[in-house]
């Protein structure tokens, strides 16, 4: 199930939606999250109605490792640390910076900075 909030930024503004279905690559969410392994380089391509990827890797100890990503400029990458993961501090995992990661899960999101028609290719690795 899904809600859709429409906001016009005018006041009294009339506008009409409609829904069809659709579907991914396989990769657009936490189910379909794809395993990240160390040193492993993965090179996605976000096709012109992909919007982000999904990724996920687990920690039994805590480790000091950089999340690379490729072509910042078109995409972004966001890590978010499960209830699992104790974060000693308010700032957390940053990628493409060396980070003590906390033993525990990840999701890793990389999705596209703006809403664009062409295809953005990038590469993701965990570097220890």
């Amino acid at each position: 199930s899904y809600q859709l909030q429409l906001q016009p930024t005018e006041k009294d503004t009339t506008f009409s939606a409609s829904v069809q279905p659709g579907s991914g690559d396989g990769n657009d969410g936490f189910y379909q999250a794809k395993q990240l392994n160390a040193n492993v380089s993965t090179t996605e391509v976000l096709s012109a109605n992909d919007y982000e990827d999904w990724y996920h890797f687990s920690l039994s100890s805590e480790q000091r490792m950089t999340l690379r990503f490729t072509n910042p400029t078109e995409v972004r990458c966001l890590v978010y640390p499960m209830d699992d993961v104790d974060l000693a501090s308010f700032s957390g995992p940053e990628c493409n910076q060396s980070y003590l990661y906390p033993p525990g899960t990840y999701f890793v999101s990389i999705g596209r900075k703006a809403i664009r028609s062409s295809q953005q290719t990038y590469t993701v690795w965990l570097e220890k």
